[in-house]
């Protein structure tokens, strides 16, 4: 196994670990435990289990958050298919983070991020930003719309964007705390858009 890959590895399992444990409940003994490393090779790639937490959730939700926050609407689609489009990156994601660490996202995913908000200031700002780029976003998503007279151009962007997002995150939330979120999640979501689509159009 390669540096690379015994830190990526420490990395997963590690990140497995906080899910089911929470942070303050997971201890370093476990941890190194878990690696199935030494415990000196453990410290020759982490210090210490907050810096090994501040780098999981980098790589596990933060770095993987990048194909949906750097998502560009598209001049020459609908509404509907920007929208569809955009909700297709996020299945992706949550696709993807189940597959690489065989888990499925529940209340504990949520939890943690708490956790690592509460715990790093830079964290709390980088998901604040998080929140800002996605509601530009659903604002180019709707403008592109009403240049072409698609939605009603008397309707506030603006606003408009953050009802779209308070709607997709209230069902994630939702989805999250009460069962597991997961790309099949995302079709209810679609029937949610359409339906609300019906209300703003021309």
């Amino acid at each position: 196994m390669t540096k690379n890959s015994t830190k990526e590895a420490i990395l997963a399992i590690s990140f497995r670990v906080f899910l089911e444990k929470g942070y303050k409940n997971a201890t370093l003994t476990e941890l190194v435990k878990a690696s199935k490393v030494s415990k000196g090779a453990f410290y020759h790639y982490f210090k210490s289990k907050e810096e090994l937490f501040d780098a999981a959730i980098d790589k596990y939700f933060f770095a993987l958050a990048s194909p949906v926050i750097d998502f560009e609407p598209s001049e020459n689609q609908t509404f509907l298919e920007n929208i569809q489009n955009y909700l297709t990156q996020k299945q992706q994601v949550v696709r993807k983070v189940a597959e690489e660490l065989s888990l499925t996202f529940n209340a504990n995913y949520l939890n943690v991020l708490l956790e690592a908000m509460q715990l790093f200031e830079h964290h709390k700002k980088r998901s604040l930003a998080l929140l800002d780029k996605e509601l530009i976003i659903y604002q180019k998503i709707i403008q592109i719309a009403q240049s072409k007279n698609e939605v009603k151009p008397n309707l506030d962007a603006v606003l408009l964007s953050k009802q779209f997002y308070f709607m997709l995150d209230g069902f994630e939330l939702h989805t999250l705390i009460l069962s597991d979120l997961n790309a099949k999640s995302y079709a209810e979501v679609n029937q949610l858009f359409e339906q609300f689509y019906q209300l703003i159009k021309v």
